[in-house]
């Protein structure tokens, strides 16, 4: 809805099916939806409190997903979870958010991409010399 910029009303009109339930249809619509645009699967291991803030960081069926296939923790306290991910560039903005608490193990192209992507953060930081001196806008 936020995405609306104008609507307008036509002359027709519509009567809905008996027995038709709006919410399940709905979520079978959602469901098909990520299921279609979700192409491949991520293995990662996060923290427990990556795994607890997961559902504010990424969409409910990713978050689902984690849930559903998290592992007994390993000797580092870290979870072995299975997410789906759309392309390799899309799952890497995704997992940034997840921050240090989050590493990609598979696949090898994501994981790749990851390793490039923070690797040229830390060295945007490391040129700007850290917290110190932080660049201003127009400064």
């Amino acid at each position: 809805m936020s995405q609306i910029l104008r609507a307008q009303v036509l002359p027709g009109h519509f009567e809905r099916p008996a027995g038709f339930d709006l919410a399940a249809h709905w979520q079978a619509s959602l469901d098909d939806f990520d299921a279609r645009r979700r192409h491949g699967e991520a293995v990662l291991l996060l923290t427990p409190a990556v795994l607890d803030r997961l559902p504010d960081l990424v969409e409910p069926a990713v978050a689902r997903a984690a849930r559903d296939s998290a592992g007994p923790p390993d000797p580092d306290g870290r979870v072995r979870v299975v997410v789906p991910v759309e392309s390799a560039d899309n799952a890497v903005g995704v997992l940034l958010r997840l921050g240090a608490g989050a590493e990609v193990v598979s696949p090898p192209d994501l994981r790749a991409r990851m390793v490039r992507t923070v690797t040229a953060l830390a060295d945007v930081y490391r040129a700007s010399g850290g917290a110190d001196t932080a660049r201003t806008p127009g400064g």
